[in-house]
């Protein structure tokens, strides 16, 4: 087996045993040669080769290209991929430790206070609008109690004196002295009342007077037939007084009530002559009352 031994600058192989094999060994302290076994060093191969360039001893810029401190076959450990790390561990419990709340200037975890302001803000919500947009009337749809806005009631009454003018005052005096109450019967009673139109009520009175001059007598009728009398000819002003009472056309006419004439209390007669008759004064009567039909 060979050993490495110095030449000056040179390194040769000299062989210092034989191991192995069978018979007897050949002899040591020859040194190998080009081509076979030489005893003069000199012919000995130089196993060193020739000598480099440099000064002898790697520089910083050879073994350290990115100068971040470390080995540049060093970087690649930092970020070798996770398939290629062996012997990993299959879970990873978690070390005891805690997180700051968030707060303006720094991330962190939600605190609790925050996380209930969250909570009171409706699905949907929108985010703050600005000045301008939140005083734009437009956008607000509901209403508001007057009574809850300041100045209001002043506002209001400058605004309508000036756009009505000095009669609101005369109105708000003659209400304020008025002290009757508009019923439940009153408005019932307007319920009944249509116009479409405007109503002259006094030519409207003057033609009523008018009919009721007109009304002509023609007796009595039985309303239990069912039918009007007057067998279709009956005229304006025809008054009936309804004898026996009935339904005509789903109108309920009672029979009329006549009451018996009151006589009139007698006047005092100027004294008759010796030889005359006495007459007894003939009281008048009264017409009956009775519920009368008219057309």
């Amino acid at each position: 087996m060979p050993s490495l031994v110095l030449d000056g600058a040179r390194r040769v192989f000299q062989v210092a045993d034989w191991v192995g094999g069978t018979g007897t060994k050949p002899a040591t302290g020859d040194y190998i040669g080009a081509t076979g076994l030489t005893a003069i060093m000199a012919d000995a191969v130089d196993v060193r080769g020739a000598a480099g360039t440099g000064t002898g001893d790697m520089e910083k810029v050879d073994y350290d290209t990115n100068a971040d401190g470390k080995v540049t076959a060093a970087d690649i450990a930092d970020s070798a991929p996770w398939a290629g790390i062996t012997d990993k561990p299959v879970t990873f419990p978690p070390a005891a430790h805690s997180h700051a709340d968030a707060t303006t200037g720094a991330s962190g975890f939600m605190s609790g206070a925050d996380k209930a302001k969250l909570d009171g803000v409706a699905s949907g919500a929108t985010t703050n609008a600005t000045d301008a947009a939140l005083r734009d009337r437009s956008i607000h749809t509901r209403t508001q109690l007057a009574t809850t806005i300041s100045n209001v009631s002043t506002a209001a009454d400058a605004r309508i004196s000036a756009a009505v003018g000095a009669s609101v005052q005369a109105y708000n005096a003659a209400l304020i002295g008025t002290t009757g109450t508009f019923t439940t019967a009153m408005s019932a009673k307007l319920g009944f009342i249509t116009v479409t139109g405007n109503v002259d009520l006094d030519d409207l009175r003057a033609k009523v007077l008018g009919l009721d001059q007109a009304i002509i007598l023609k007796g009595t009728w039985d309303a239990s037939v069912g039918s009007f009398p007057g067998a279709g000819v009956a005229q304006a002003g025809f008054t009936y007084i309804v004898s026996t009472g009935g339904t005509v056309n789903g109108q309920t006419l009672p029979t009329a009530i006549v009451s018996s004439p009151t006589p009139p209390t007698p006047r005092p007669r100027p004294s008759q002559p010796t030889g005359s008759r006495k007459t007894t004064p003939t009281p008048c009567c009264r017409p009956p009352a009775a519920l009368v039909l008219s057309f």
